[in-house]
């Protein structure tokens, strides 16, 4: 109780020499620091030095006017960071809600990065898909190409509207008894006639064809078609079995007796 006493007493002498301006100099060291840490108080972000206060705004111990000034040399440097900092304790809400803002926009980019790699894996599909469907194509067009060559025997495939040229590939010749239609799309030519009416009489229908003898007969000229129906009338033929060039086509009656009537005469140019 008696220390105690005595430290008040110290503090007392100590306040009212301070007023009377008295020098402090005479107080030892040790005793200023045993009374200035009871009788100095000092709230963050101010520290304690001595017996007096400073401010402390980087929280190093150390006050700021004793730490060097910024770079330009500006006084008023510490002032500054102190209006930073109570700045900053002002601004913690704001900061807080820019924190949600931000989690949100990384959410939304996380999304666009991810929606971005699906597009590019569907860009990537419908890419070979196309491919496959120009692959496909050619294998079609070739054997388009095959099956054309084996029934024309020709050597290279034209892809051509032959409804617009309907008029110019189907020729139609027309005679007594007789008819030919060449069909130059499906290099065809068919040959029909007029059946005979006395059922009882007929034997043979012979299609006869020459490249140079317009007025052949049966049976000097070969028949490339011996028809025994009398209700069978027509006869189709590949152009690649005729010659290119001029055709001749008739067809022959043979009857029972042995006679022989025949159509007259048509004559078809065969490209």
């Amino acid at each position: 109780m008696k220390k105690k006493s005595i430290g008040f007493t110290m503090l007392g002498t100590l306040f009212l020499t301070g007023c009377a301006g008295v020098d402090l100099t005479e107080v030892s060291d040790e005793d200023l620091a045993r009374i200035s840490e009871k009788a100095v108080v000092c709230n963050a972000p101010y520290i304690r030095v001595g017996i007096e206060c400073c401010l402390d705004v980087d929280n190093n111990n150390i006050c700021d006017r004793d730490e060097q000034v910024n770079e330009n040399g500006d006084e008023n440097y510490q002032d500054d960071l102190v209006d930073e900092v109570f700045e900053d304790f002002e601004n913690d809400e704001e900061i807080g809600s820019e924190n949600e803002l931000g989690d949100l926009l990384d959410e939304e980019f996380n999304e666009i990065d991810e929606l971005e790699e699906e597009f590019e894996e569907l860009e990537e599909e419908y890419n070979e898909m196309l491919d496959e469907i120009e692959e496909l194509e050619e294998e079609l067009e070739e054997l388009e190409r095959e099956r054309f060559e084996d029934e024309s025997d020709e050597e290279e495939f034209e892809n051509e509207d032959f409804e617009d040229q309907r008029e110019d590939d189907e020729l139609e010749f027309e005679a007594d008894g007789i008819e030919v239609e060449y069909d130059k799309e499906k290099q065809l030519v068919s040959v029909e006639w007029e059946k005979l009416d006395d059922k009882e009489m007929f034997k043979y229908y012979k299609v006869l064809i020459s490249n140079d003898n317009p007025d052949m007969t049966y049976p000097e000229t070969s028949a490339v078609f011996v028809g025994q129906d009398v209700n069978e009338h027509k006869f189709d033929i590949l152009t690649k079995k005729l010659e290119k060039g001029v055709n001749y086509f008739r067809v022959g009656y043979v009857l029972t007796n042995g006679e022989v009537y025949h159509t007259e005469t048509i004559k078809v140019i065969i490209e």
